[in-house]
């Protein structure tokens, strides 16, 4: 969600047949406005608007706080995504949308 990203994009990458989404924001003290961080883990969880949809998986989803030089953050971040998402079913949405081969 690079850019402030509304949440609403997590539910689109999902529903476009995404079997999880990684979201990279500012650590803490980094973000150009300040409380970035801060505001978008409240809007993944539901408690600040644009919120995610109750109905979006967050076992599906992975936060990290990591800036410039955090790769191994972010490898992490992703290999837990992975290892979770990798055990799981793909939702059965009707009107998922399938695009990739």
């Amino acid at each position: 969600m690079r850019g402030q990203l509304p949440p609403s994009f997590v539910e689109y990458t999902l529903r476009d047949g995404a079997a999880g989404v990684l979201v990279a924001a500012c650590r803490d003290g980094d973000c150009e406005f300040r409380l970035g961080n801060r505001m978008t883990a409240e809007r993944l969880q539901g408690r600040r608007e644009p919120r995610l949809r109750a109905g979006v998986g967050a076992e599906r989803l992975e936060l990290v706080f990591a800036g410039p030089g955090d790769q191994p953050a972010l490898n992490d971040a992703l290999a837990r995504l992975r290892q979770r998402v990798r055990s799981m079913p793909m939702p059965t949405d009707p009107h998922r949308r399938l695009h990739h081969a």
